[in-house]
């Protein structure tokens, strides 16, 4: 969603990027951008709404947007060792996070208009479902393909250093952080599991 909650930008199997303003009753499609060769399956907004990543299931890359008019432009394309399937801004915006194949997962820095600098994350050449920044940016929340009955929900410092790990008899899609910095929210196929993170 754009930060002032008028706009969402969404992807899917039909290969393209959609924005649609949500500010009326019914949404309406205000750009349909064809750029992506395969599913779209990560959008994500920075917090300032004028910069738009995009990341499709089998692209070794994520595309970049200016985002600050109805219809994004076309901008920097940034090829990557493996597929990407998901992307989320930082609070400050300085930097993404990648989610992804085997190789993929990085927090990339965003200096003079340009993504650089790589950091990978601590997989244990996992891949990984999910990532998201905490609300204030110091910690990356997220889950690992582990085997075929086992996920774990990782937390990462942002230089992509493991800090805590949980376990999981279970498919677990998704984690993120609450506000408070202190919990996570982890979805899997048994429910929706509350983590209190060790001090």
């Amino acid at each position: 969603a754009h930060p002032d909650g008028k706009k969402i930008a969404t992807g899917g199997r039909d290969k393209l990027l959609k924005v649609w303003d949500i500010s009326k009753a019914k949404p309406a499609l205000l750009a349909s951008l064809p750029d992506h060769k395969d599913e779209v399956r990560g959008v994500a907004y920075s917090p300032d709404g004028n910069m738009l990543i995009s990341v499709s299931a089998e692209e070794k890359q994520f595309r970049v947007w200016d985002a600050t008019s109805d219809k994004p432009k076309a901008g920097e394309v940034v090829k990557l060792p493996a597929p990407a399937i998901g992307v989320n801004f930082s609070p400050d915006g300085k930097s993404i996070v990648l989610a992804g194949s085997r190789g993929t997962g990085a927090v990339w820095s965003l200096k003079d208009g340009k993504f650089d600098d790589p950091v990978d994350l601590e997989t244990d050449k996992r891949a990984i479902l999910s990532a998201n920044f905490s609300a204030d940016g110091s910690m990356i929340a997220g889950t690992l393909a582990h085997s075929r009955t086992e996920d774990r929900v990782v937390v990462w410092t942002k230089d992509g250093k493991k800090k805590h790990e949980f376990k999981y008899d279970a498919h677990v899609p998704a984690a993120g952080f609450a506000p408070d910095n202190r919990h996570l929210a982890a979805v899997s196929d048994a429910g929706v599991f509350v983590i209190r993170l060790p001090k």
